[in-house]
């Protein structure tokens, strides 16, 4: 049963590759995602050291 699957997906995977507008299609969404990865990274605010420990002095001394 499971077996059956696995070959049934990978008829179905070689029969997409084989089919240029499927390819085509898989390069444009690796470029969006490539896109969206680079924004997400740049967008995100680092936290300063200060706003991570703030209020924590327990065990330093003063």
């Amino acid at each position: 049963m499971l077996i059956d699957t696995i070959a049934r997906v990978n008829e179905l995977r070689q029969k997409a590759l084989s089919e240029p507008i499927f390819l085509q299609s898989a390069i444009e969404h690796e470029k969006a995602i490539q896109n969206v990865e680079i924004m997400t990274v740049f967008d995100k605010k680092r936290k300063s050291l200060a706003d991570i420990y703030g209020g924590h002095s327990e065990g330093f001394d003063k």
